[in-house]
């Protein structure tokens, strides 16, 4: 008969994680469909004529569902390298893209 191994404990800080990752998945997955929203209209920072404002807010614009898709990837791939910290710090990519928006 074999012997039955109990399953190994989770760290607090790994569950903890999992949790925060999980989450911020889901609230940039929603995020996306305001942010289609937002890139139908890019067309339109153009009205007034092509100027460099008009184009660094297209960019921003464009650029956060490549972000939020890079930021979703890495997070979990650093999650299952049990490197926590840079898992949470990466996650947090697509608002410091939100608040360059805003400058």
């Amino acid at each position: 008969m074999q012997e039955q191994s109990l399953p190994t404990p989770v760290s607090p800080r790994k569950r903890r994680t999992k949790i925060y990752l999980i989450v911020m998945t889901v609230l940039y997955l929603l995020s996306l469909a305001p942010a289609a929203l937002a890139v139908m209209m890019t067309p339109f920072a153009f009205d007034q004529g092509s100027t460099p404002e008009a184009w660094a807010l297209v960019t921003k614009i464009l650029v956060y569902p490549l972000v939020v898709i890079v930021t979703i990837a890495g997070a979990w791939i650093f999650y299952k390298l049990s490197l926590f910290w840079v898992a949470i710090a990466w996650s947090l990519l697509p608002i410091v893209n939100i608040l360059l928006l805003f400058i």
